[in-house]
C-alpha cells in the first residue's frame, strides 16, 4: 500500500511547524462554516510545541480563541495540577491564550474514574471538528492501547481504561468518538514508531490490535525516522 495522506518531515521541528499551520488552517476553515470549532488535543511531548505556536499570532496568524472549544483525547487519572496531567501541559503551553478559549472541557481526572468518564461524556455528544492525535510505538492513539476494552463498547463515548504504562488508569475517548471526528491529524516521530507505522498501513485492518488503523484516512505528519519503513514510492 502506498499512503497518499502522509506528510514526511525532515525533522521534529519541521513537523511541529507544519502541524501548527495545518491545525490553524483547519480551525479557520471550520469557523467559516460554524460559530464554534471543537478542537481536541493530544497529550504527550510531541504536540506541546505546536500548541505554543498556535498561541503565537506571529507564528500562525491570529486565531479566534473565543470561538474555539477545547477537548482532550485522553487524560491521566490525576489532579489538574499534576505533572502528568494533559490539561496542565496544555494550559502551560498555550499560556495566556488558554484563558480566552470559548470553553475548555477538562476531564476531571481527580474524581473516581467511572464518574470522571461519565461526566466527560456530556461534552462528547456532538462530533469533534478538529482532532489531534499522537501514535505510540505500539500503535496506540489517545489511551486506546492494543486490546483495550473500549473496542468492545461500541456506544460509549468516554471510558476509564487501564494502560500498560504509568499512570495505569486513564480516561479516554472511544473508537466511536475518534472515528466520528470531522477532521483528524495524527503525529508520529522517532525510529521507535517506524515498525508500528509500517504495520498500520501494511497489515490487515484490525484496530483492536493496531488502534491507529481507526484513522487511516487522517492527515499523518511523521518525521523521516518514523517513516523509514514505509513504502512511499
Amino acid at each position: 500500500m502506498t499512503p497518499t495522506n502522509i506528510v514526511v518531515c525532515k525533522s521534529k521541528s519541521e513537523l511541529v511547524k507544519k502541524a501548527a499551520h495545518l491545525l490553524a488552517g483547519a480551525i479557520r476553515e471550520t469557523l467559516k462554516q460554524k460559530e464554534t470549532c471543537r478542537f481536541s488535543l493530544a497529550g504527550g511531548t510531541t504536540p506541546e510545541p505546536a500548541y505554543r505556536m498556535l498561541a503565537n499570532a506571529d507564528a500562525v496568524g491570529e486565531l479566534s480563541f473565543d470561538k474555539i472549544e477545547i477537548l482532550f483525547g485522553d487524560e491521566r487519572c490525576v489532579p489538574a495540577t499534576h505533572p502528568d496531567s494533559n490539561f496542565a501541559m496544555a494550559k502551560e503551553a498555550f499560556g495566556d491564550a488558554f484563558d480566552h478559549f470559548k470553553a475548555v472541557h477538562r476531564v476531571k481526572g481527580e474524581l473516581e474514574k467511572g464518574e470522571a468518564a461519565r461526566l466527560y461524556e456530556a461534552h462528547l455528544q456532538t462530533p469533534i471538528d478538529v482532532q489531534l492525535l499522537g501514535m505510540g510505538p505500539d500503535a496506540h492513539i489517545a489511551s486506546l492501547f492494543p486490546g483495550s476494552v473500549a473496542f468492545a463498547h461500541s456506544s460509549a463515548l468516554a471510558m476509564a481504561v487501564q494502560c500498560p504504562k504509568p499512570p495505569p488508569w486513564r480516561i479516554s475517548i472511544t473508537p466511536k468518538v475518534v472515528q466520528d471526528a470531522i477532521q483528524t491529524f495524527i503525529l508520529a516521530t522517532g525510529a521507535e514508531k517506524a515498525q508500528a507505522l509500517s504495520d498500520v498501513f501494511s497489515k490487515p485492518i484490525n484496530p483492536s490490535a493496531r488502534p491507529a488503523q481507526l484513522v487511516l484516512d487522517a492527515t499523518w505528519l511523521v518525521d523521516e525516522a518514523a517513516a523509514s519503513l514505509l513504502n512511499l514510492k
